[in-house]
């Protein structure tokens, strides 16, 4: 049988739960190495104990919004796949403070930026020696982007500026 995923890799940002445990369990499922990243080893080691093969994901325990975790990231994937990742996907997000703007803090709206903005940013830059030629970056984004909902200043903000990098 033939399977382009058998030995293709993919990096899935914010893997342990929701989208992102989702992705790894799909695409672990038809036989692509899945590294998934998140800053809980315990939450990583739950989300690949309930794939159909979890042998075919891995996990690396890192904080992606650090410089670094990044480099950490980085690192990881050069011992895992040498210059083969294939799939980036960055889905690894925080909603942030619900308010209104005027009560945002300088600290929360810094901890967006990083989580929402900084990390896929950075991170693509990182690994961008690990891809192949012709890899595919996907980020996984939200309505939030495009128009305001009020009290999510933070996150409409930090999803705004990331759609901005893919245009």
């Amino acid at each position: 049988m033939s399977n382009a995923y058998l030995n293709a890799y993919m990096l899935v940002t914010g893997g342990s739960r929701g989208i992102g445990a989702a992705l790894c369990h799909h695409f672990s499922a038809l036989g692509m190495t899945v590294i998934a990243t998140g800053r809980s080893k315990r939450s990583l080691l739950d989300m690949r104990s309930k794939a159909r093969k979890p042998e075919n994901i891995v996990v690396c325990a890192e904080n992606c919004a650090t410089d670094e975790g990044r480099h950490q990231i980085a690192e990881f994937m050069h011992e895992q796949c040498a210059g083969k990742l294939q799939y980036l996907i960055h889905n690894a997000g925080v909603l942030g403070t619900v308010d209104s703007a005027e009560k945002i803090k300088l600290n929360e709206f810094r901890e967006s930026m990083a989580v929402n903005a900084e990390a896929p940013f950075f991170l693509t830059q990182a690994l961008l020696k690990e891809m192949v030629p012709g890899a595919r970056v996907l980020h996984v984004s939200t309505g939030a982007a495009h128009g305001g909902f009020h009290g999510w200043s933070l996150y409409c903000i930090t999803k705004a500026a990331m759609l901005m990098v893919y245009k």
